[in-house]
């Protein structure tokens, strides 16, 4: 195996774990989305949703990868989010 076979290797594994991560956190999300339906709580927190934009912009800064296409992503995965929690 060469070394471009072994890197496209590398990154087939990167994105299983990712895909295996997603899958973990939409779990959680369908969680969130039962509880917040018993206790009547909406789906959307703007606060929360606010700090958590923030946060993962912040560390993702930090790691040197671009915050626009880190904000795109995480756009992404809350509009996801809340369509659970409203099934849920």
């Amino acid at each position: 195996m060469n070394t471009l076979e072994k890197l496209r290797k590398q990154i087939d594994q990167a994105d299983a774990k990712l895909i295996n991560i997603l899958s973990d956190r939409m779990k959680l999300v369908k969680k969130i989305g039962i509880y917040k339906k018993i206790k009547g709580i909406p789906p959307l927190d703007k606060k929360r949703w606010e700090q958590v934009l923030a946060s993962k912009l912040k560390l993702a800064q930090s790691q040197g990868l671009n915050i626009i296409f880190i904000r795109k992503i995480y756009e992404l995965i809350h509009e996801q989010a809340l369509l659970i929690e409203q099934k849920s």
